[in-house]
């Protein structure tokens, strides 16, 4: 306790300070609203993961405060799509399902929705997520290349340009 400066309280007290993880004091619907845009930022991450950093604290991510604000339309969009292909995915491709579930249940782990963290965003926590989304990817691009009607040479081509796009 001495070496962390008194920094740990009794279980339960709000040991995490506003400035690391302003979500713990913020009401319950912008807390939500909030979440929902580190969900977007963090895909924008995998996709894209350029402009990365090592502290997300304070105001890294600004605070949401209706539901009418773009960063929460589409991650709400983008939840009954992952929602429906996971479903969709646990009936037809078992390897899809887990890593659907690899990308989804250690997210919402740390995803300050359902259990608060320490920190409101932090790449660290992204890492087995980011084996799902990769092995998600990897195998929706691999769908089309195992059927041999006409429409999957077209999506083997599709996908072969976007593999190339996404390369370069």
């Amino acid at each position: 306790r001495v070496a962390l400066g008194g920094f740990i309280q009794s279980p339960g007290a709000h040991a995490v300070h506003a400035l690391d993880n302003p979500l713990l004091y913020m009401p319950e619907p912008q807390r939500f609203f909030t979440g929902m845009c580190v969900f977007l930022k963090y895909v924008q991450l995998l996709v894209f993961p350029m402009w990365l950093s090592a502290d997300y604290s304070y105001n890294a991510v600004p605070r949401v405060e209706q539901l009418q604000d773009p960063r929460v339309l589409l991650p709400l969009g983008l939840m009954p799509v992952i929602g429906a292909g996971t479903f969709w995915a646990a009936r037809r491709n078992r390897l899809l399902f887990l890593a659907a579930l690899i990308f989804i249940v250690p997210y919402l782990l740390v995803s300050n929705l359902l259990i608060s963290s320490w920190t409101i965003m932090a790449e660290r926590l992204m890492y087995l997520p980011s084996v799902g989304f990769c092995m998600v990817v990897g195998l929706v691009f691999a769908l089309p290349w195992r059927g041999q009607r006409a429409s999957s040479v077209i999506l083997r081509r599709g996908s072969v340009v976007v593999l190339a796009v996404a390369v370069l």
